[in-house]
């Protein structure tokens, strides 16, 4: 099963920095959004997410966010 920067993402919750505090932000927010018919580009999916939902400081967590998570998965993490 592949991992989705939702599941990566929840299990940053209890860091204390940024992107601990965007993790917890964002648990309540409604991932189902999708923001258009093309093809599912979850990063494109999350980012709308944030920008319409979240806090202008959320953003660049989430860009350091979007980079861990995809180096966990090149990692296999």
């Amino acid at each position: 099963m592949e991992m989705t920067f939702r599941n990566w993402l929840s299990q940053q919750q209890s860091r204390m920095d940024r992107v601990g505090k965007l993790a917890r932000a964002i648990s309540t927010v409604d991932s189902s959004y999708t923001p258009s018919r093309r093809k599912n580009d979850e990063h494109k999916k999350w980012a709308d997410i944030i920008t319409r939902q979240g806090q202008p400081e959320h953003i660049q967590a989430f860009n350091r966010a979007w980079n861990e998570y995809q180096e966990a998965k090149d990692n296999g993490s």
